[in-house]
């Protein structure tokens, strides 16, 4: 209120004034007690009214000071206008504005985070509350400090435990930070796997590594000598292919084969070991890439990709549907353009399959091995197990089985190698005398189709000689297998006391292997001697087709396909002229056809043995009458 009792210091015409009341406007002035907040109740109740103790209170605000210059109060106070009080005024709120600033000048900066918002609280409540504000903000500040104190007290002996924990799981293997993570990579390149076999090779992306081996030619895998590979021309695998190239150099390719750590294929899988092969000279290559650390992937693939341009042809195990489009993947992921795209793909599991569907249930590699290479693999690790062993030395660096993992990609290649020169022997002369009656049959399917007929006669000719050692197969009566002791009739245990329960069970499997195999030469036995009824008809060798369909309906009488009366009966109506014969054997497919039908059957040729058969007695009809 220094500003105001300034003003009150005036003239003393002012304080007569004050006292008596203004006498231009009627009205009592009213005194200092009237601005002090003595006046009317109905003014000083008002929130806004100038006599209200909270706006006395806040006189001393600059925003309050500054509201003195307002018309309104100028016109209360007439002698404000006195150059001496005016004067007064303005220097008393100069100085009071300076004292402040220098007082906020001197007050230290406020620190960073929840103390920082405390002094910024405190200091609001000083200017408005004033001294004893100020003072119940020190007491609630040093309760704060106490609570701060004691939460970082708690925090920081959770942090202890928090650090202790993670050092525990660090020492158990459970986790691995970069840091530790690359030290294992360090140590696996110091203490390598393969001393004298692997280098570490510098690209424009980076680095990367390879092992290379090499095997002499003459060492045999299995039952294959890899120098056999050799003998598989174009002509071999001509047959073996839908759509083959004009140019084929097999031997001259790259054998390629991938470990992965999946079999869904996509973006998710990575292809962490590429292995490849070559024939140079007398010698087998063989060289991996394996991917240390997911950095150097792109590396890897640019040194493979330099590689793969050197081969025009590619050979592959399932590399068409599996390994090409996982390597275009990863290529096109990394951002290494153009993709690899071979000139000429061998795929050897559509060549065998093509050539041993009829003698294997399964086609994998590991089923060609065991059954046409008699290679058996020793302390071979699983190819399920090949994706945790990379996972395991990613997370943990673990190197202990990833000498199987190489060796394993490594058998595969020679694998392929040998499994291309048993295809070689197709085009050899003593083929037929070693390959057993399915292969033969397959072949000369093969040839047939490729239209080497008097190749194709010779291989079915020799398939059914060698089916026909047992043409009808086991006949099981009951559960039990013909040529076992049957205990039909028979009182129970009679038969049991000469075997134990094991040697039961193990006989039991073999009889069943034995009709299992006998129902499949049978099988092989008719196929043989309809296809060759059907080559012999196609060379018009009637009289040899006819042969053919005779001896298929004697031996197999208790058959339902139709196609031999069907066969038989054109020859004789056609060829050979033999129209009785050719009637007899049509009345004898109408009552196989009744027969099929009253199983169940659909029977769609009734309708055209029917009329096959009036008009076979139409023509033996007029054959009489003339």
């Amino acid at each position: 209120m220094s500003g105001v009792s300034g003003v009150s210091g005036g003239s003393e015409e002012y304080r007569r004034n004050e006292r008596n009341g203004n006498p231009e406007d009627g009205k009592p002035m009213g005194g200092m007690d009237d601005m002090r907040g003595t006046g009317s109740p109905d003014d000083s109740d008002k929130p806004n009214s100038p006599n209200s103790p909270k706006n006395l209170d806040n006189h001393d605000c600059p925003e309050n000071l500054d509201n003195l210059n307002s018309p309104e109060n100028l016109d209360n106070l007439d002698n404000l206008n006195c150059p001496a009080n005016l004067d007064n005024w303005k220097k008393d709120r100069e100085r009071k504005q300076v004292e402040k600033r220098e007082k906020v000048e001197q007050e230290p900066a406020p620190s960073t985070g929840k103390a920082c918002r405390d002094e910024g609280r405190n200091d609001n409540i000083i200017n408005k509350s004033g001294a004893n504000a100020h003072n119940h903000g020190d007491s609630r500040d040093d309760n704060r400090d106490k609570e701060d104190k004691s939460d970082k007290g708690d925090k920081s002996d959770k942090g202890q435990h928090l650090r202790q924990r993670l050092q525990r799981m660090k020492e158990s293997g459970m986790i691995s930070t970069g840091k530790r993570l690359q030290e294992e990579a360090d140590r696996f390149l110091e203490f390598s796997l393969f001393p004298g076999e692997e280098r570490q090779e510098e690209t424009p992306l980076g680095s990367c590594y390879i092992r290379e081996t090499s095997l002499p030619l003459s060492r045999r895998h299995g039952s294959i000598v890899i120098e056999e590979a050799w003998g598989c021309t174009e002509s071999s695998l001509r047959l073996l292919m839908n759509h083959p190239p004009d140019k084929l150099e097999p031997c001259r390719g790259l054998f390629l084969d991938l470990e992965t750590t999946g079999l869904a294929g996509g973006t998710g899988t990575w292809a962490f070991l590429i292995g490849t092969g070559w024939i140079d000279g007398d010698r087998l290559y063989v060289r991996q890439y394996f991917l240390r650390r997911p950095a150097e992937e792109r590396a890897l693939l640019h040194h493979f990709a330099r590689s793969f341009h050197c081969f025009d042809t590619l050979v592959t195990f399932n590399g068409k549907s599996f390994d090409l489009p996982l390597i275009h993947t990863r290529q096109v992921l990394s951002g290494i353009t153009p993709v690899l795209t071979p000139s000429v793909h061998v795929d050897l599991f559509h060549c065998s399959r093509r050539l041993w569907k009829e003698r294997l249930s399964s086609c994998s590699l590991q089923s060609l091995e065991e059954n046409l290479l008699d290679f058996q693999r020793e302390e071979d690790i699983p190819g399920e197990e090949i994706p945790g062993v990379f996972f395991d030395y990613l997370r943990r660096g673990e190197t202990a089985r990833l000498k199987e993992v190489f060796e394993h990609n490594r058998k595969d290649i020679v694998s392929m190698v040998a499994l291309l020169g048993l295809l070689g022997k197709l085009e050899r002369d003593d083929f037929l005398e070693e390959a057993p009656a399915e292969d033969c049959y397959t072949l000369g399917m093969l040839l047939w189709k490729a239209g080497d007929l008097r190749r194709a006669e010779d291989c079915l000719r020799e398939a059914h000689r060698r089916a026909s050692g047992q043409q009808e197969p086991v006949i099981l009566k009951g559960s039990k297998i013909t040529g076992c002791p049957s205990q039909a009739g028979k009182p129970p245990g009679k038969y049991e006391s000469k075997f134990d329960n094991n040697n039961h069970h193990h006989n039991r499997s073999r009889l069943n292997r034995r009709y299992e195999e006998s129902v499949s030469r049978h099988n092989l036995w008719k196929q043989s001697l309809k296809s060759l009824g059907l080559l012999y008809k196609q060379q018009k060798e009637w009289q040899q087709s006819a042969d053919c369909w005779k001896k298929l309906l004697q031996e197999d009488g208790r058959s339902l396909d139709l196609t031999p009366f069907v066969e038989l009966a054109k020859i004789y109506e056609h060829r050979i002229g033999n129209l009785a014969e050719a009637h007899r054997v049509t009345s004898e497919a109408m009552n196989l056809a009744f027969r099929r039908y009253n199983m169940g059957r659909r029977e769609e040729d009734l309708a055209s043995l029917r009329h096959r058969l009036d008009r076979l007695k139409r023509k033996l009809d007029k054959t009489r009458e003339a």
